[in-house]
């Protein structure tokens, strides 16, 4: 794993839980939470966000979590794929995700998802920031360095060219 006491180590907790569930408003930006459900369970989730830190042409979806039960059968990439479309209905040209990761490929979930990113999603890397081991991050303590990676993907072509004009 990635961090020492992966029992402390806090995906989420309850007022960013709320957050996400009643969406936020800080100026431009508002979030939401994405549900993917399996008959009448709850399969994955993620949230996706209008106008990340306040740029309203920035889109931003994370905390992708897919249940055990249902993984590999597609339902990530259905909960980005709607966070995207969501995302382009309201005029965002550029989505964002993150991730902290083992980027020396010791790890192979951290493999598993920059592949997932780059590859299957056609998101591209644009900032690295490196996390050293025995970095703080929810709870836990990483055991490994690590990097912050900030991923893009262009959703809407048009509106990016003239905006890079």
């Amino acid at each position: 794993g990635i961090v020492s006491n992966k029992e402390d180590f806090v995906r989420i907790d309850e007022d960013e839980m709320q957050e996400r569930c009643h969406g936020i408003g800080y100026g431009a930006m508002k979030r939401f939470l994405v549900l993917a459900f399996i008959g009448d369970e709850v399969a994955g989730c993620c949230s996706c966000t209008l106008g990340w830190q306040g740029v309203d042409v920035l889109g931003q979806f994370g905390m992708l979590a897919v249940h055990p039960s249902f993984q590999r059968k597609g339902i990530a990439t259905k909960l980005i794929d709607f966070s995207e479309k969501f995302c382009l209905e309201q005029g965002i040209v550029v989505m964002q995700c993150e991730e902290r990761t083992c980027t020396d490929g010791s790890h192979p979930v951290s493999n598993w998802m920059m592949k997932f990113y780059q590859e299957r999603l056609k998101y591209k890397i644009v900032k690295k920031y490196y996390s050293p081991k025995g970095s703080f991050s929810r709870g836990a303590v990483s055991v490994k360095d690590c990097e912050f990676l900030i991923y893009h993907k262009v959703i809407n072509q048009e509106a990016y060219e003239k905006l890079q004009r």
